[in-house]
Formats: structure tokens, C-alpha cells, sequence
């Protein structure tokens, strides 16, 4: 996420991502047409701590696998399409429903099989990494084509963990 700003894609909805540097830990982010002031902390490995304007505090991971933007944040992962890096990866390298190991870590739940039946935001599996658990979800309303993940498995960071189709006839 060294590139700001960006424009990505979640699902068939566009997003305008921006963050400036304030000074010291502070940033100014805009999130589509929503623009506010967060306190953030490197905490290495592509993974940094924040507190929103609320105060909350948050935890969140992103890493570009296979041309695509993968942000992890409070155990949930959403996968960002970009045009620009879409343009960098090469055809075919980011095929979408092709869900992928966000950072080294060990399955601990799979909960679908293939020819499973799945919407769009359903856990497909679990992943814990650097003491949290994150769970990938479906991109897109679908069917389980494969499963490659296996409950305490060790996987790197990009692995193929399932693989959905789009319904017939979409």
C-alpha cells in the first residue's frame, strides 16, 4: 500500500483510497467521499495498529498479492481491485474468486466445500496469523469450483486457498 492515491474496485463498486501523512503517526484518509484523521502505527510486515475517530482502536494488514489489494482489518478481509496494478500483474494472474492466503499463517477452519453454494461477505475459511484470526470471505455470490485449504495447514502468503465460479448465465 505504497501508493496513494489509488483507485480499486470491491466487487463492482469503485473506491477513491487516499492517505496523506499529517505529521508524525497522524494521516488524513478518504475512503470514497467519506475524509477523516487517524493515528496509525507501523508494526511491520505490512501490518499497522490505528484508532479511528471515534478512538477505537484497530488492527489491519494489506499486502498486493497477484496484483490485487488485500486489507485485513479486525480479523475480516476485503480483497481491492486495481486497475493500475491489474495493468503491472499480467493477464490471468488475478483472476477473480480466486481467493488467496493474505500472509504466511495456519488454516484453522474450513468451512466450505466444493460445489458449495456461497453469497457474497460468507466465510470460506479461516486463517491466524501474528495472533489474530482472519477470515476470508466470498468476493462475490457463487459456487465453490476448489478448495485447497486444509485446517492446520501452514500457508505463504498468495496461496490459492479456494477458488469460486460465478453462477450460470451472470
Amino acid at each position: 500500500m505504497n501508493r496513494f492515491p489509488e483507485n480499486l474496485k470491491l466487487g463492482d463498486r469503485e473506491v477513491h483510497l487516499s492517505a496523506i501523512r499529517l505529521d508524525g503517526h497522524r494521516f488524513r484518509v478518504r475512503v470514497g467521499e467519506a475524509t477523516f484523521e487517524i493515528e496509525a502505527r507501523d508494526l511491520g510486515e505490512g501490518a499497522f495498529a490505528f484508532r479511528d475517530p471515534a478512538g477505537r482502536r484497530h488492527h489491519a494488514t494489506a499486502a498486493v498479492v497477484e496484483g490485487r489489494v488485500q486489507i485485513r482489518l479486525d480479523g475480516r478481509t476485503w480483497i481491492l481491485d486495481s486497475p493500475e496494478r491489474k495493468q503491472e500483474s499480467g493477464p490471468g494472474e488475478d483472476a477473480p474468486g480466486r481467493i488467496l492466503a493474505p500472509m504466511t499463517g495456519t488454516i484453522v477452519k474450513v468451512r466450505v466445500e466444493e460445489g458449495t453454494e456461497v453469497e457474497e461477505g460468507e466465510e470460506l475459511c479461516v486463517l491466524t496469523a501474528m495472533k489474530m484470526e482472519h477470515r476470508l470471505c466470498a468476493t462475490f455470490a457463487g459456487r465453490v469450483a476448489e478448495v485447497r485449504a486444509r485446517e492446520g495447514e501452514t500457508v505463504e502468503a498468495g496461496t490459492l486457498l479456494v477458488l469460486l465460479e460465478a453462477p450460470q448465465g451472470d
